[in-house]
């Protein structure tokens, strides 16, 4: 370290600092390094946003479908799948479902896009399925978001899924037979919708029956 020199009451002379007192290297992030990450998050988010944009238009494009043409085969399967890739937790978590007679709430997949040679991607949505005050079966649902966040919450989208529907019950079979409500750490055995039509409707579906996807990821 080289020397300075410094006044005095006597006169001037000089000082050679030693150790005491010395700056270590420099800390933190360069300005490169900061360019870089904030870089590499913009494209991340970016191929994010438009993979949930793609989503939503297809799943709601979907929807419309189902909902003008009334067909009780896309109907069956729209619910189907949904009962079907419930997601069933894991063993420290167990899975996000709350069902009772007439709205059941749960987290499921919905497909993003057609299949294709790498399989079909999906999006991971919290799901509710309810009939409304104007006589429709509802879907109402939007992207998971798991474990804590300090981001807002997205927002939910709505899709009706079939008009006319004068009331929908939903059943729930656990080992000890068929149960109105549904709160536990496991998800039931079997999932029952039915569609009530007002009267004089001239429809007349039978039940649903699915059965959730009971297998855990961790098994």
């Amino acid at each position: 370290m080289g020397c300075v020199r410094v006044g005095s009451v006597g006169g001037r002379g000089s000082w050679c600092g030693g150790g005491v007192g010395r700056a270590g290297p420099a800390q933190g992030f360069s300005l490169l390094e900061v360019l870089v990450a904030l870089v590499v998050l913009g494209l991340l988010l970016g191929t994010l946003t438009q993979g949930v944009r793609f989503g939503v238009g297809a799943i709601a494009a979907q929807a419309r479908v189902v909902g003008v043409r009334g067909d009780e085969d896309a109907v069956e399967r729209t619910l189907r799948r949904l009962v079907e890739h419930m997601d069933p937790g894991t063993f420290t978590t167990p899975p996000q479902m709350a069902g009772s007679a007439s709205r059941v709430e749960f987290v499921t997949e919905l497909p993003l896009a057609a299949s294709s040679a790498s399989g079909q991607e999906v999006l991971r949505v919290d799901a509710a399925l309810e009939a409304d005050a104007r006589h429709r079966l509802v879907l109402r649902w939007r992207p998971h978001v798991g474990g804590q966040s300090i981001a807002p919450a997205p927002p939910v989208a709505e899709e009706v899924l079939l008009s006319g529907v004068e009331q929908v019950t939903f059943g729930f079979l656990s080992e000890r037979g068929w149960q109105p409500a549904w709160r536990g750490t496991e998800l039931p055995l079997l999932v029952r919708v039915h569609l009530g039509f007002p009267k004089g409707d001239r429809r007349s579906w039978p039940d649903l029956v699915a059965e959730p996807r009971r297998q855990r990821p961790d098994q």
